[in-house]
């Protein structure tokens, strides 16, 4: 018998899934982000480093960036 491989999370922005260490919770949203569209999708890939905490996500950033001050 084969084990199914449970993958937890699912990416608001682009639907990609993700283990509990390939991308987390947008600061700003509070939805399921993965690494990839927190923009640090290629360094979390080669190990370089971990998903930072209170993070935003590409949708909440450029939404910020759109504002007038």
């Amino acid at each position: 018998m084969q084990e199914k491989l449970i993958i937890p999370w699912k990416c608001h922005i682009c639907g990609r899934q993700f283990d509990t260490l390939g991308g987390g919770i947008c600061k700003k949203c509070g939805m399921a982000t993965c690494a990839v569209c927190f923009g640090i999708g290629t360094l979390r890939r080669l190990g370089q480093m971990k998903v930072p905490k209170g993070v935003v996500c590409r949708t909440c950033a450029g939404a910020e960036e759109t504002k007038t001050p």
